[in-house]
């Protein structure tokens, strides 16, 4: 698989696994695509800021249990959703 690597962070893979991850509530918004490749019912998904070297890499891990997917913020990504609220929590589907 092709890697994509500078040298400020750590290589990422190229996947087809494209998340798009978006947050909002009242007085606080965010979104963030993601990138990951499936494992089991897990998937990892990173983001890096292209036009800045210095940023960290977000990470975001999901995972779907009896119906229920939940994030977790599993590296900083305040960048994509600022001070007032966060990616972690829990998601079920409506009927």
């Amino acid at each position: 698989m092709p890697l994509h690597q500078t040298p400020t962070r750590e290589p990422v893979e190229l996947v087809k696994g494209v998340i798009d991850l978006i947050v909002g509530t009242e007085g606080c918004s965010g979104a963030v695509t993601l990138y990951g490749k499936p494992k089991g019912t897990t998937v990892l998904g990173k983001r890096h800021d292209p036009n800045d070297s210095a940023a960290p890499v977000c990470r975001v891990e999901l995972s779907l249990a009896e119906g229920m997917l939940s994030a977790e913020v599993a590296g900083p990504c305040k960048t994509y959703h600022g001070a007032s609220c966060g990616f972690d929590g829990e998601m079920t589907r409506g009927d």
